[in-house]
Parts: C-alpha cells; sequence; structure tokens
C-alpha cells in the first residue's frame, strides 16, 4: 500500500475534492472518526466542515492545519470496503491521529 500525504491550511478544499468524488460515485465515505453520523447516512461537504470547525478554531496559530492522506493499495490485492476501512483506523491510529477528527 501507498500512503500519499498532503498538507493545507484549506479544510473546505479538501473535504470538498473528497465529496466531489462520493458525489459523482467515484468515491464512497467508509469510515469516520469523531464525526457525528447523520440521520439518513447522506453526507455534505457543509456537514463535514462545520464537525472539523472547532478543531481548527482550538489550532489558529498552527500554518498547516490540514492532512490529506490518501491510502492506495494495490488493485491486485482486491481488498474490501471493510478491509479497507479497518486498514484505515490502524493506519491512523499508528500515525497518532485516533484522537482527530477524520474521514
Amino acid at each position: 500500500m501507498i500512503a500519499k500525504i498532503g498538507k493545507g491550511s484549506y479544510m473546505y478544499g479538501a473535504i470538498l475534492y473528497n465529496q466531489q468524488k462520493v458525489d459523482n460515485e467515484n468515491g464512497a465515505v467508509l469510515l469516520l472518526n469523531k464525526i457525528p453520523d447523520t440521520v439518513d447516512g447522506r453526507y455534505s461537504a457543509q456537514h463535514f466542515n462545520k464537525c472539523f470547525e472547532p478543531y481548527l478554531l482550538a489550532n489558529i496559530k498552527t500554518e498547516k492545519t490540514v492532512r490529506h492522506i490518501s491510502l492506495n493499495p494495490d488493485p491486485a490485492d482486491n481488498v474490501s470496503d471493510e478491509q479497507f476501512a479497518k486498514m484505515a483506523q490502524e493506519y491512523m491510529e499508528r500515525m497518532g491521529y485516533s484522537n482527530q477528527p477524520f474521514i
């Protein structure tokens, strides 16, 4: 598996990028951490941005507050959504992000 890690300061842009993938059926929300689920299981960029807001406000002096991590298994590995979610959870724990919100 290859992990690509990007840094930025614009949370809404990262959220919008991923939400567009979901909206175009090129992606799905498989795992939420420290983010409340919605009643109907549907998400929006506005919902996610609002969930991250308290964390961003607590770190106003941090220059690059956003980490966009893309985990990319080899297509030949044929990983199920459940396996992928478990790998992502473990990855985030090992990176020290288990107490942070992530999607």
